[in-house]
């Protein structure tokens, strides 16, 4: 499942109430048939297809799993992968860090969270060597110095005013510097890389209840799953900084509108999109999708 998620950048067994999730996991319920997967390899799906299997005995070990192909193929592209980014490239990503417009506190928990769980990585490897490359000295987080001198490699002579405004902008935990989830976070392009049901898969991370809604409760419930200790005020402010309607609560518009994300179908508004048996597939099912791939039956 994590390795589904991983590729796709929402989980393999979808719906808008958690039964309906719940009965998806009991009948191993899943699809390669999202728009999400069409760059996707035949390797990589054969392992999901490999792991997600109801009878544990039928299942790959991870011994097995090391022998697949698709292991294989990843790792003759290792190098390929860690390359150095070119100038323009890099000028793009330090581009990105400077009109970073998110400063809306509970819209970086969700970048967080879309980052974290729900991104595929395949997507993202060039941010995450531009990530290496300003990360001198491998510490896992980008200091203000390493930042200046990023700026000023990427042809930026920036201001010290306005790298401590990028730092702050960026900086969602308030440590004086910047984690590898806050930079992907800052210069990943939302709208081109962050599908629909990825989008809909954080919210529902955040709808604990599965109301449709984002409230006071959830938030707290998600914080404390974490470890995140947060005063109730702090919460109460989140919600009002993107609750348009004055609600108390965040509609998955809302949500939206808080990541700079233009209207986009919500998938709860068409069942079928969500809800298709496996040995009963209708091409009009996914037709929202566009998606070409093998379906997956129950094995």
């Amino acid at each position: 499942a994590m390795m589904y998620q991983m590729l796709a950048g929402f989980p393999p067994f979808l719906g808008h109430t958690q039964k309906t999730i719940i009965d998806r996991i009991k009948k191993v319920n899943y699809s390669f048939r999202f728009r999400a997967f069409s760059e996707v390899s035949g390797e990589a799906k054969d392992l999901i297809s490999r792991f997600l299997v109801k009878n544990p005995s039928e299942r790959l070990t991870a011994k097995e799993a090391l022998k697949h192909s698709w292991f294989k193929q990843k790792r003759s592209q290792t190098t390929e992968e860690s390359q150095e980014i070119d100038h323009d490239e890099q000028r793009k990503i330090m581009e990105s860090l400077r009109t970073y417009s998110i400063n809306k506190v509970f819209a970086r928990e969700a970048m967080n969270v879309i980052v974290n769980l729900f991104l595929p990585r395949e997507k993202i490897v060039h941010l995450k060597n531009a990530f290496k490359a300003l990360d001198e000295d491998q510490s896992g987080m980008i200091t203000f110095e390493e930042l200046r001198r990023g700026m000023h490699e990427a042809g930026f002579e920036v201001a010290g005013e306005e790298l401590t405004a990028i730092m702050d902008k960026v900086d969602a935990r308030r440590n004086g510097k910047i984690n590898y989830t806050e930079f992907i976070a800052a210069v990943v392009d939302v709208q081109r890389d962050i599908s629909d049901q990825a989008l809909w898969a954080a919210f529902k991370h955040f709808d604990t209840d599965d109301s449709g809604y984002i409230t006071f409760e959830n938030i707290k419930q998600v914080m404390n799953r974490t470890a995140r200790e947060i005063s109730d005020e702090e919460v109460e402010d989140m919600i009002k900084e993107v609750d348009i309607a004055n609600d108390g609560r965040i509609s998955f518009r809302e949500f939206q509108l808080m990541l700079n994300i233009q209207e986009t179908k919500c998938p709860q508004d068409d069942e079928n999109d969500l809800n298709v048996e496996q040995n009963d597939t209708d091409e009009e099912d996914l037709e929202e999708f566009g998606e070409d791939g093998e379906f997956q039956h129950v094995r």
